[in-house]
C-alpha cells in the first residue's frame, strides 16, 4: 500500500477494500471532480459525479463529447493523463 499526496494534487492507492479485495484508486487534482476507480471482476470501472461504474471507454467518450468536450473544458486533459495508468 502506498499513497502520494500534495496539497493540490493527490493520487491515493489502497489495496484490499472493505467489501472485496480489489484495487481502488482516487484521483483529485485542483478543482476538478474526484474520480474513483475500482477494479471489479477484472474490469476497471470509474465513478465521477453522477456517472457510476462506467468503463474507461465510456468515460473517455464523455470527456471528448459532452458539454463542449476538450475545447470548452481543457481541464479534462488531466483525466486523460490519469487514465493512462489503466
Amino acid at each position: 500500500m502506498a499513497a502520494v499526496s500534495d496539497r493540490g494534487d493527490s493520487l491515493e492507492y489502497a489495496q484490499g477494500g472493505m467489501l472485496n479485495k480489489d484495487e481502488h484508486y482516487i484521483f483529485k487534482k485542483n478543482n476538478i471532480r474526484k474520480v474513483y476507480v475500482n477494479k471489479i471482476d477484472n474490469k476497471w470501472l470509474l465513478t465521477v459525479g453522477y456517472q457510476n461504474n462506467i468503463t474507461k471507454d465510456e468515460f473517455i467518450d464523455r470527456i471528448y463529447n459532452t458539454d463542449g468536450g476538450l475545447k470548452e473544458n481543457p481541464h479534462r486533459h488531466e483525466y486523460l493523463n490519469f487514465l493512462e495508468k489503466f
